[in-house]
């Protein structure tokens, strides 16, 4: 990203392990950076990374992370010669339905997520977001929000499995070969894959039984790739700029 644009405008996405970034007027032709947060200064190392060779002093931002890291990171940045940042929030009158009652308790990712699928494709619809969690939701075909799951992303079950026991050691990043492992990385491996994807297309038939007919399936996030394949036989979609292109229209 080498600017930002008349405006100077960065649409900046923070997730529980990683943050992308991109200058809102490159967002159709160029890909979102991203980096793991650093161990200590996070805030601090995350103005660097996005100020850094650009004019980007304008910054929007989707935030999962806490109100306190919030703060701090709108500090540094005003520190650093950031000119605005804004916080994108769910209005209290979203432009489509919402299955929660509690609209504070949805992830401002998954909104955005919905905000820019229900306009950009067919409806109904599924969308993926497969990030360190994998959070799933329903579109109907009014577009309106009936209802989702959240299961854990890969990393998570890695790291479940491997402090969860003492002697599986979970080496799971091994390559998949074979259906069955025939060493204990191999197994960890094999049954990690396979669990995943099995999980993810009884989540889509029974999310596709709600809506009462066949959805549009749309995967972003992190190991947007690894759904795609497994659900391959449903056609999926993956667009990795989704929640970015709902930031757009907030």
């Amino acid at each position: 990203m080498t600017g930002g644009g008349a405006n100077g405008i960065c649409l900046l996405d923070l997730g529980n392990t990683r943050y992308k970034w991109v200058a809102r007027h490159r967002l159709e032709s160029d890909a979102p950076l991203k980096r793991r947060y650093a161990g200590q200064d996070a805030a601090a190392a995350l103005c660097r990374d996005v100020l850094a060779g650009s004019d980007c002093r304008h910054w929007l931002v989707a935030s999962v992370r806490s109100a306190l890291f919030n703060r701090e990171l709108e500090r540094r940045f005003l520190e650093a010669g950031g000119e605005s940042i804004r916080f994108v929030a769910i209005p209290d009158e979203p432009p489509f339905g919402l299955a929660y009652r509690d609209s504070d308790r949805f992830g401002i990712d998954r909104y955005l997520n919905l905000l820019a699928a229900r306009s950009a494709y067919p409806l109904p619809a599924i969308v993926i977001d497969a990030g360190t969690a994998v959070t799933a939701d329903a579109l109907d075909s009014q577009g309106d929000h009936v209802g989702g799951m959240i299961f854990p992303g890969l990393a998570l079950l890695r790291r479940a499995l491997g402090q969860g026991t003492d002697l599986v050691g979970a080496e799971a990043d091994a390559t998949v070969r074979s259906p069955l492992g025939a060493s204990t990385e191999a197994c960890v491996a094999a049954g990690i894959h396979h669990g995943f994807a099995g999980a993810l297309l009884t989540m889509v038939d029974s999310l596709g039984q709600v809506l009462g007919r066949r959805a549009t399936i749309v995967v972003t996030g992190g190991d947007a790739d690894e759904v795609a394949a497994a659900l391959r036989d449903h056609r999926p979609i993956v667009d990795t700029r989704l929640l970015f292109t709902g930031m757009t229209r907030t």
